[in-house]
């Protein structure tokens, strides 16, 4: 169903099938087009595969300093609290004395946040815009502002049968929400996963320099 991998077969040595198989994906280029952008793509890989670490120890010999940050921002990120509010908004509901349906509502009203705010991110290319740092800096200290609003909210209206307090305590929850996935949600998979994998294995990416 789904064809070779011409850059697999290229570095694994079998260039005559990886010909045949970017034919076949590439069906719109034909005779010396063709012929010119294999010949591309498999100097790139060639070039990547001679640079390449062979080894993580190798890797942290190298590029010790970029691997911590990966890891430091990757784990800060996890530590936000995200996955906890998204796996558990049902009980933080229920808790505020919501029933019924209205629960399953504001759950799906939460993921379509997520997914607005993160397309609207991308398409507005926000991470060009800002850079990395300056959007971290912005996502981890909007998230501290947003678990302190949070905080005050329940305090005073958690156990409250004021409506309109508890509506505050939820917008918490979506303000939290939205900016995570408007800064750390691209900042961080862009240094983990751009970084991590090209930067340290073919370290052509400097993240210090890179806006």
């Amino acid at each position: 169903i789904l064809p070779d991998s011409p850059r697999w077969l290229i570095r694994h040595g079998r260039d005559e099938d990886a010909k045949a198989a970017f034919s076949q994906i590439r069906g719109d280029l034909s005779g010396a087009e063709l012929h010119k952008e294999f010949d591309d793509m498999r100097e790139q890989i060639l070039y990547e595969k001679s640079i390449e670490l062979s080894s993580f120890k190798e890797a942290w010999e190298k590029y010790r300093k970029r691997i911590i940050i990966a890891v430091i921002v990757q784990t800060a990120t996890s530590l936000s609290g995200i996955n906890v509010i998204g796996y558990y908004q049902t009980t933080l509901y229920k808790q505020l004395g919501i029933q019924g349906q209205n629960i399953l509502l504001l759950a799906g009203v939460y993921g379509t946040i997520s997914a607005l705010v993160n397309l609207v991110s991308v398409r507005r290319r926000l991470l060009d815009y800002m850079g990395r740092y300056p959007m971290l800096l912005y996502g981890f200290g909007g998230l501290c502002v947003g678990l302190i609003y949070s905080a005050l909210m329940t305090h005073f209206f958690g156990a409250s049968d004021n409506k309109v307090g508890k509506g505050f305590v939820i917008l918490g929850i979506y303000i939290y929400n939205m900016i995570y996935c408007s800064s750390l949600l691209l900042s961080s998979q862009s240094v983990t996963d751009c970084f991590f994998w090209h930067d340290v294995l073919y370290g052509s990416i400097d993240l210090l320099h890179v806006p």
